[in-house]
């Protein structure tokens, strides 16, 4: 019971980028409604009550989960065209108080050699 009614639900919250997510609330909460469609104001609806939220509830969680990912992406994005910035930044300044100057890649072969070297 525990995986049908926690686990289950959370952990497609958390994989929300499938498709299958929004089928998953749908027929949650139709299910919920088939069980108790004959005593829907006697004892069903505390269930009723409860499933509601738990749907709503995990609804936000995907949407969280939605973006933060957007979030991390336009971050990284930003950390690219920061290095660039700074690269180009540090280049320039070399260039400048410098005689001469080159770029080296990580191996330390010669990438990108000065005009005046």
């Amino acid at each position: 019971r525990l995986l049908a009614t926690f686990i289950a639900p959370v952990d497609a919250a958390r994989k929300s980028s499938r498709p299958a997510f929004r089928f998953f609330l749908v027929g949650h909460v139709l299910l919920l409604f088939f069980r108790f469609r004959n005593d829907f104001f006697g004892t069903g609806w505390p269930y009723i009550v409860v499933g509601l939220i738990h749907s709503h509830m995990l609804a936000e969680i995907a949407a969280l989960k939605q973006q933060s990912e957007r979030t991390e992406r336009q971050l990284r994005h930003v950390l690219r065209n920061s290095c660039a910035l700074a690269f180009a930044s540090v280049q320039s300044v070399v260039s400048c108080f410098c005689d001469a100057s080159a770029v080296l890649t990580a191996d330390l072969t010669l990438a990108e050699d000065s005009a005046t070297l």
